[in-house]
């Protein structure tokens, strides 16, 4: 089974698409493609004295959004990849 990688993009029209990022041969290592891409997103973002939850409210309003999908069955997020609550972990760690 291989999955795939996409990044939710939003248009100046509100319309959404799916961006393609990666293909992936496992759950695992899609998942860290995914988790990478945030941790990118969010250091790029970070300024010094910034609390975790500004961090997170500044990734919750971008289009910067990871997805995770199995070949298997196009489901969105296989795997039960939680892109916010990975997010909302990292800003903590990002911002001690």
């Amino acid at each position: 089974m291989d999955y795939f990688v996409g990044r939710l993009t939003k248009d100046r029209n509100g319309s959404r698409a799916v961006r393609h990022i990666g293909n992936f041969q496992t759950l695992e290592a899609a998942i860290k493609a995914a988790q990478s891409l945030i941790d990118d997103f969010l250091l790029s973002k970070h300024q010094l004295g910034m609390t975790a939850p500004d961090l997170f409210s500044i990734y919750k309003d971008s289009d910067a959004v990871p997805v995770v999908f199995s070949d298997a069955d196009c489901t969105i997020n296989a795997g039960s990849f939680n892109h916010f609550r990975y997010a909302t972990l990292k800003c903590s760690d990002i911002c001690k």
